[in-house]
């Protein structure tokens, strides 16, 4: 079985873009059952839920990293 190497900058690339990357998912679940449930402003939610968690992820990265050194 051959695992192939992922590139380093693509790696830096997802830990820097998770806050990013967390809020769209949240903003797009929300949309999704705000949607479904008739809500049109139910994005709101899902985008700030989003937007809290890859803040908390972003600290907790930085924490890591500087307490690596």
């Amino acid at each position: 079985m051959v695992s192939a190497e992922r590139d380093i900058n693509d790696v830096f690339d997802e830990i820097l873009l998770t806050e990013e990357s967390l809020t769209k998912q949240g903003y797009n679940e929300g949309y999704e059952r705000g949607l479904a449930e008739g809500n049109i402003e139910g994005y709101q939610l899902g985008y700030g839920k989003g937007y809290e968690l890859g803040k908390e992820f972003g600290l907790t990265i930085q924490m890591w990293t500087y307490y690596q050194r």
